[in-house]
């Protein structure tokens, strides 16, 4: 109570300087005319509150002729600006007695001064105080919170709300004017309550509307038409999840094939090519019955053209490919040679380019190339040689000295026990994928395949145990905590574990298995996740639930998990609230000021 009581006596003596007339050195020139006023600071509070006034100031340097610093702010307003200059010197806000409307000005003031504890403030106040207010107001200030990159957690609740009622978007008469960066957001929310094939339509229909000069049929496009749309589109595309749609649905995508990638079309075309991935319904034409019962040639036709008509998604003829399974019908082929045929036949691996200079996706998308033989044979059975070959508890690594001031080595082993139990995880799952993909991917990992086969057999493999460890990239107190010197030192590394001590000597952290980066973006993975120490042993570990929100990458920022879930800004202050991450891995919410913080990346011996 006491230190309470001399806190606030600080706070109220800060407030009667900013008051006093006689010992000021900077004016302030706030607002536009005719509405402008002349605030007088004090420069040396200002430098060491704000360190985007710092650097305004290091950059017009006080002149040594008296004359005083002056600076202005056209953007905000001169009574917001007030209220932010009282927390500047007090540290309080009354935001019980603003308006609403005036906390999202305030938090477009203290975004445009980089007050990042206020934003951060600002933001967990709207959300918990004003929600009502926020969804009644919504069509007014999301475009306002989606251009801003610093609103992170208003950002998230914008698009959850959204996710759960599309239409309020989607259906609005603004929608051509909504940002992109909001639209993509949208998409990538797995809440999102809302078909594959409507979002399909939704993004076509805000691409075209930010690009009016194109024609409305995509079949009058040019070459430079697509080029316009593709380029507009392909943030969005990227994560639109056509696998879903039926394939009626993707007919619908197939007159804009040229602005999916190529490859990614590829994949569509072999997927809905496939006659596994939909049964045959009842009232469907079963081509492949029709020829091997010895049907009439004219029947068969038929049916085709029937089955284009009535059910374009359905499977015609397994294991034949098209290009012969076409010709065949043409040149009036005996329906007993087309059956020796389809099952003589070896892979035609140009299918798609046979479908693509014939036009034949919608009319014969249903007839099947013979699935590659890599497809179904059994991956190798290597999971039970990795679980044996696993790193057991008298490894000598693990009593390997850790180059760390923070972790010791049991802590190490941990931390790779979890990563290592990830990719156990993810070998399990990959079961049904080709073997040189399965191998590939994981010989980046705990495991690597020989290279020298002596079987010659593609699905043999020997499996050699390889040690991790961890390699210090960066220390805060040997190679400072500026933001910009982590993302110098450790932008496009993989697979980097931070570890965070903080003022009152917790150890917190997180893995990262993707890159850092430095270009306003979230990064995406399943498999990151943070964790706290405790002192007494136990530990907490959290993974990622929101993937689409797994990493952030900004330059201002050091390294940050989610949406606030942990984060190291500028200075020594972070935060670590849970918002996309499955629990919190702190005891509170409140900021806290790291006094030592290490990055390593994990590496072979």
């Amino acid at each position: 109570m006491a230190d309470n009581k001399l806190l606030l006596n600080l706070s109220h003596n800060l407030r009667e300087v900013l008051e006093d007339d006689e010992y000021y050195d900077i004016t302030i020139e706030v607002g536009n005319d005719p509405y402008i006023k002349i605030f007088r600071a004090h420069m040396v509070i200002l430098h060491y509150r704000s360190p985007y006034l710092r650097r305004i100031f290091s950059t017009n340097k006080r002149k040594n002729d008296g004359t005083l610093t002056h600076i202005k702010f056209p953007n905000i307003l001169p009574e917001i600006f007030q209220i932010i200059l009282r927390y500047i010197y007090g540290g309080v806000l009354p935001l019980d007695e603003c308006d609403t409307s005036d906390i999202i000005k305030i938090l477009v003031a203290a975004n445009e001064l980089k007050l990042q504890e206020l934003i951060i403030l600002l933001q967990s106040f709207l959300i918990e105080n004003k929600s009502e207010w926020m969804k009644q107001n919504f069509s007014n200030i999301y475009r306002m919170i989606f251009e801003n990159n610093s609103f992170l957690e208003l950002q998230k609740y914008c698009t959850d709300l959204i996710s759960e009622d599309p239409v309020k978007i989607f259906e609005s008469p603004n929608f051509s004017s909504t940002p992109e960066k909001l639209l993509v957001a949208l998409i990538r929310n797995d809440k999102l309550q809302m078909s594959e094939i409507q979002l399909w339509d939704y993004v076509l229909k805000w691409g075209l509307s930010q690009n009016p000069e194109l024609p409305s049929d995509p079949t009058n496009f040019s070459k430079e038409d697509f080029n316009t749309l593709k380029n507009r589109l392909q943030r969005c595309i990227q994560f639109i999840n056509f696998y879903n749609l039926t394939s009626e649905e993707f007919y619908k995508v197939i007159p804009y094939k040229k602005i999916i990638p190529k490859e990614l079309y590829k994949d569509l075309l072999t997927h809905f090519l496939n006659s596994n991935n939909k049964k045959s319904e009842p009232n469907e034409p079963n081509i492949v019955k029709d020829i091997e019962n010895n049907k009439s040639k004219s029947n068969v036709i038929e049916n085709i053209k029937e089955n284009k008509e009535t059910n374009p998604g359905s499977n015609i003829v397994e294991n034949k490919p098209v290009a012969n399974i076409v010709e065949d019908i043409k040149e009036n082929k005996p329906i007993v040679n087309i059956v020796e045929d389809i099952k003589k036949n070896e892979l035609e691996r140009n299918i798609f380019e046979f479908i693509e200079e014939n036009k034949l996706e919608q009319t014969v998308i249903e007839v099947i190339e013979e699935p590659r033989k890599i497809r179904n044979k059994p991956a190798p059975n290597i999971i039970k040689e990795i679980e044996e070959n696993s790193p057991n508890e008298d490894d000598n690594y693990y009593k390997k000295e850790i180059d760390s001031k923070i972790i010791t080595y049991r802590h190490a082993k941990l931390i790779l026990k979890w990563i290592n139990k990830i990719y156990m995880k993810n070998m399990k799952n990959m079961n049904n994928t080709n073997t040189s993909t399965y191998t590939s991917y994981f010989s980046k990992w705990i495991y690597t395949d020989t290279t020298n086969n002596t079987t010659n057999n593609p699905n043999s493999m020997n499996i050699t145990h390889t040690t991790h460890k961890l390699k210090l990239l960066l220390r805060g107190t040997r190679d400072g905590f500026a933001p910009q010197k982590f993302h110098n030192v450790c932008d496009n590394r993989f697979h980097t574990v931070v570890v965070i001590k903080t003022h009152n000597n917790e150890i917190i952290g997180g893995y990262n298995p993707v890159s850092w980066k430095s270009d306003v973006s979230y990064s995406i993975t399943k498999d990151s996740f943070i964790f706290s120490f405790k002192g007494d042993g136990n530990h907490i570990l959290s993974r990622v639930v929101c993937d689409a929100y797994a990493t952030y990458n900004v330059n201002w920022y050091g390294p940050s998990f989610g949406v606030s879930d942990l984060s190291l800004r500028e200075g020594n202050m972070g935060v670590c609230r849970q918002n996309s991450y499955e629990k919190p891995i702190r005891g509170t919410t409140d900021d806290f000021f790291a006094t030592e913080y290490e990055v390593f990346q994990i590496v072979g011996i």
